[in-house]
Order: C-alpha cells, then sequence, then structure tokens
C-alpha cells in the first residue's frame, strides 16, 4: 500500500509538489507555534519540574507537524523550505512572541552551542524516530 501511495505521489505535476510542499511547511510551522506557546510559556513548569515542560512542550509541537505532514506528505524539499520561511514570517508579524522572547532565544542559543558532532547523532536520532513513528 505504502509503495503505490509513493508511485501515485511520484506522478503529480511540479506545481502540485510545490504547493504540498509549502503546505507540508505551514504544519510544521503551525505545530512549532503552537508548541512555543503551549511549552515554551509556562516558565513556571520549567523552573520546577523542566521534565514535565520538556513533555508539554513535545507533545504539542513535533507530533502535530509530523501527523498533517504525513497525511498530505512531501516531495519538493524547497517548496517546504519556502513554506517555513513565508510561516516563520507571518507568526513574526503577527507578533505571537513579542514581550515573551525569552524561551525562544533560549531554545535557539541552546541548540546552536552544541559542537557538529554532537548535532549530527542527535539529527540521526530524531530521524530514526521520524521514521519509526511513520512506520507504526
Amino acid at each position: 500500500m505504502a509503495r503505490l501511495d509513493g508511485e501515485l505521489k511520484s506522478k503529480w505535476r511540479f506545481d502540485k509538489q510545490v504547493v504540498m510542499g509549502l503546505i507540508a511547511a505551514f504544519y510544521i510551522g503551525f505545530s512549532f507555534t503552537v508548541c512555543m506557546v503551549i511549552g515554551g510559556q509556562i516558565p513556571q513548569i520549567q523552573a520546577s519540574n523542566p521534565g514535565l515542560q520538556s513533555l508539554i512542550y513535545g507533545a504539542f509541537g513535533f507530533p502535530l507537524g509530523l501527523f498533517m505532514i504525513c497525511v498530505c506528505w512531501v516531495l519538493s524539499w524547497f517548496a517546504n523550505l519556502a513554506g517555513s520561511i513565508i510561516m516563520a514570517n507571518i507568526v513574526y508579524a503577527a507578533w505571537i512572541f513579542h514581550g515573551r522572547e525569552e524561551f525562544t532565544v533560549h531554545l535557539a542559543e541552546h541548540k546552536v552551542a552544541y559542537p557538529f558532532s554532537v548535532c549530527l547523532m542527535k539529527g540521526v536520532l530524531a530521524n530514526w524516530l521520524v521514521n519509526l513513528a511513520i512506520w507504526i
């Protein structure tokens, strides 16, 4: 069944692939925004129970975006990149994090502080879990 679905999607016209890539990026951007609004804006829980904060943060973000992408699927990486840039600009223009940038900046600084080898291994493990989630 998955093979047939993949064959069908490989025959999509280029413009449909681009549109689906944009939509997939919007889904990831939306789920990340939900993740940041719900999980990133609870400093009391983060201070007293960082594990619970990470659970809440993770439960609302990535699974939602992954589910939405699996439903619509994507074949175009560039369209996904373009969609994520558009979504980031929409979130920025909407002032969703205006005055509450502390956690977002902290998260970004934390993510770029690792050496390349650590980032690579985290990426391998994360993609392993992504593929496991899709396979299940």
